[in-house]
């Protein structure tokens, strides 16, 4: 059996064709495309799917599709029912339905970084562990909590949404993420050499290792 998985970021949008023992057998990354705070999302994920199909369909048995997405998410629903400015006009997509209507294949929908940490749970760091904390730093930040083995949603499945967390009148994501870093390396190698510059969170990192 096979799926098809995509990662919906602020940043880009990941995607494989994946076993059921998790082998990645084809992957790929388009940038998440936002145009005058419109995204494009869905019609790019839609594009994906269709695309892996026609190319890969008659070769492997795709059996359903896998979203993992920023932003608060109904896994039940399948919907995202809060994101915040990094993806505008993004809450209340129902990524689900839309997806499941067009292809015809169950598609199941969670949040990215609670997808994160079910990965390492299943296959990284968090193997034989009872329970666990995963954080990311990206585009934004974000946690998730493995309790006794099952992944803790939450009140409004809002558990480990830390980068919504306030720090004196500000989401800690808006002072302290990658995005973040990236905007105040920018201005600050601006100020001392007088010249704009196109830096992304990678190169930032390996500038510091350096």
């Amino acid at each position: 059996m096979y799926y098809i998985c995509l990662d919906i970021g602020g940043t880009s949008i990941k995607y494989g064709l994946l076993n059921i023992e998790g082998k990645i057998l084809v992957k790929g990354t388009v940038p998440t495309r936002i145009i005058k705070n419109e995204n494009y999302i869905l019609v790019d994920v839609k594009k994906i799917i269709k695309n892996i199909q026609e190319e890969y369909g008659m070769v492997y048995d795709i059996k359903a599709l896998c979203v993992s997405t920023a932003g608060v998410v109904d896994p039940v629903e399948g919907k995202v029912v809060y994101a915040g400015p990094t993806i505008p006009l993004y809450t209340g997509t129902e990524i689900k339905k839309e997806i499941e209507k067009m292809f015809n294949l169950p598609c199941t929908v969670e949040n990215d970084v609670n997808c994160a940490g079910l990965g390492e749970y299943w296959r990284g760091t968090g193997v034989n562990s009872k329970s666990m904390v995963c954080l990311t730093v990206g585009t934004g930040i974000g946690g998730s909590i493995i309790l006794d083995g099952k992944l803790l949603n939450g009140f409004n499945f809002t558990a480990g949404e830390i980068g919504y967390m306030d720090v004196k009148g500000k989401y800690i994501q808006d002072i302290a993420s990658t995005r973040y870093l990236v905007k105040m390396v920018k201005e600050e190698k601006k100020r001392l050499e007088g010249i704009e510059c196109q830096l992304t969170g990678i190169e930032i990192f390996e500038l510091a290792k350096n």
